[in-house]
């Protein structure tokens, strides 16, 4: 009798389903969610709901102008990359911000966030997208949203570093009023200062979320 040779069938992998939260097959990519996080001295992504050191950030009382001027612009910075990434197609990041105003005049407070590659010593940026016009009339307002943000193709080598940058912006209808700008920072949507989810009335959240497309081998 011949003999029979043993053959091995090789198991598939499961790497790549563990690594990403769903897949866009048309896209070719792997979306992964990550928090946006105060830890102690740093401003971080992750993808841990871990409690946060500071649960909203609060740019305090800043003046304004008429004009928009940017008045908060604060890095939330990845671990650098282990092994080569490719960033491709739309990211998406929700979120609750406030304006908290004093003085009489009617203010305006908007958020942009950025997606940008950090290589240690060079930002690039992949995306960016702004909410509309928050109008504060009353001394505090705030707005729960979600932002689309296209992104540029953009490959990442070990070491280099993926950020988002969130700035906020505001302005005044008349020289009488300061204004505080912020969002949430902490995965376990802890009540803070100006964003109180246990009470806020529609409901604020102190999470900020983005969702990041990868380019994946299917």
């Amino acid at each position: 009798m011949a003999e029979v040779l043993p053959i091995n069938f090789p198991l598939p992998s499961e790497s790549a389903v563990a690594s990403y939260d769903y897949y866009d097959i048309a896209e070719g990519t792997g979306m992964k969610m990550f928090y946006l996080v105060s830890v102690y001295g740093d401003y971080i992504l992750t993808e841990n709901p871990i409690y946060a050191e500071t649960v909203e950030y609060n740019t305090g009382a800043k003046a304004l102008t008429t004009e928009f001027t940017k008045i908060m612009d604060v890095d939330y910075d990845l671990s650098s990359f282990n092994f080569p990434k490719t960033v491709k197609g739309t990211a998406v990041c929700s979120f609750s911000f406030f304006g908290f105003k004093s003085g009489t005049a009617v203010t305006t407070t908007k958020i942009t966030v950025r997606v940008r590659k950090w290589d240690g010593v060079t930002e690039t940026e992949i995306g960016n997208a702004t909410t509309g016009d928050l109008l504060s009339t009353a001394a505090k307002i705030y707005k729960t949203t979600s932002l689309i943000i296209p992104l540029t193709e953009t490959n990442f080598k070990i070491g280099d570093i993926l950020r988002v940058t969130v700035e906020g912006w505001g302005k005044e209808a008349a020289a009488d009023s300061t204004l505080e700008i912020g969002i949430g920072q902490d995965p376990m949507n802890r009540d803070a200062t100006r964003l109180i989810p246990s009470t806020d009335d529609p409901v604020s959240t102190t999470v900020t979320k983005i969702w990041i497309p990868f380019k994946i081998d299917l």
